[in-house]
């Protein structure tokens, strides 16, 4: 199954990419946790992408592509944001206590975790992030 949606600037947008990822789920049966993980992933990268990726909203473009296979899902964020790569984020510091704790940086460590891999590469003036689940 391979699908895509398209979305809007708005933090909103998210309601509305979690109920197509339900539907797409359900259609092809995909067990709670992967589902969960993707669910995560995506959730993070889109609103990381509306809320920091754009100088400006005009011509913002993000879609979301997924391909759910038998032993693999494989996500991909497309936007037409200014240049982001997450691989390059340095990993999060462990937190020891409340009081020394940094603010920020746990997103990308959670898509690094749930993921078994994920690319990144710019072209076209888009950025493209791919995430690839194991399903087995």
């Amino acid at each position: 199954m391979n699908a895509r949606i398209d979305l809007g600037y708005s933090l909103g947008e998210i309601s509305r990419l979690n109920a197509w990822l339900a539907d797409r789920f359900a259609e092809t049966g995909l067990p709670e946790k992967p589902a969960g993980n993707i669910k995560l992933c995506l959730n993070e990268a889109v609103t990381n992408t509306i809320s920091y990726g754009f100088a400006d909203r005009d011509g913002a473009e993000i879609s979301v592509e997924l391909d759910i296979g038998d032993d693999k899902a494989v996500a991909t964020l497309i936007d037409n944001g200014v240049a982001f790569d997450p691989l390059t984020v340095p990993e999060a510091a462990k937190i020891t206590d409340l009081e020394t704790a940094q603010i920020g940086g746990f997103g990308v460590k959670l898509m690094r975790e749930l993921s078994s891999s994920i690319d990144y590469e710019r072209a076209g003036g888009r950025n493209r992030l791919t995430m690839r689940f194991d399903l087995g």
